[in-house]
């Protein structure tokens, strides 16, 4: 059995060479270490930071943190960013925000407590993935997370997010990858919507 997080995936295990799996399903990972329930989150968020865009992920290319600086750059009320993740990427980024100008902050890996406090504090969430040498993003699990938290999301049309944006957020439109002035675009607009 073949339990990929999206139907692009679904597509890609069922065309695997070798023997065929008896069956292929998607299934979205779950978010199993939220903060309670859901009317609970969404209800205290007397900690939300006006600005703050958050990045939660691994640092690593197909993640696009370098097109999210860019954008940051680009936007007429420059946002505070809180980048929280780790990998490869991270001197370079760090670099980058730097050259900037930004004010970004790089949290390293999260978890826990520490994990909840980004989340309450965030004026939304960015995902702003891309392909890479035919990799590229699944089912990105901060998207359901973010929505327990009941923040907005901003993403790319990349992998699997766009089914899974149409699921947790039907009214959201999709950010092309690769593109930071797009990505400026939308998250001007997205954050001038919660102010």
């Amino acid at each position: 059995m073949a339990l990929p997080s999206a139907e692009k995936l679904a597509k890609v295990a069922a065309a695997w060479p070798g023997p065929p799996p008896l069956r292929v399903e998607t299934m979205v990972d779950s978010v199993a270490d939220g903060p309670g329930p859901i009317e609970q989150v969404v209800s205290d968020m007397s900690e939300r930071a006006g600005d703050e865009v958050l990045f939660l992920g691994r640092l690593i290319k197909q993640k696009g943190v370098d097109d999210l600086l860019r954008a940051a750059a680009l936007m007429p009320r420059r946002p505070r960013l809180a980048i929280a993740g780790d990998g490869p990427e991270r001197r370079r980024l760090q670099g980058l925000a730097e050259g900037l100008r930004l004010d970004a902050r790089f949290h390293g890996f999260v978890e826990g407590a520490e994990k909840e406090a980004l989340y309450r504090r965030a004026a939304l969430l960015c995902v702003p993935s891309r392909e890479i040498g035919g990799l590229s993003e699944g089912a990105p699990l901060v998207i359901a997370e973010a929505k327990r938290y009941g923040l907005p999301v901003v993403a790319t049309a990349v992998g699997g997010i766009p089914e899974m944006m149409r699921d947790l957020y039907p009214e959201t439109a999709l950010v092309r990858p690769g593109a930071p002035m797009a990505l400026a675009q939308a998250l001007s607009q997205a954050l001038a919507q919660g102010a």
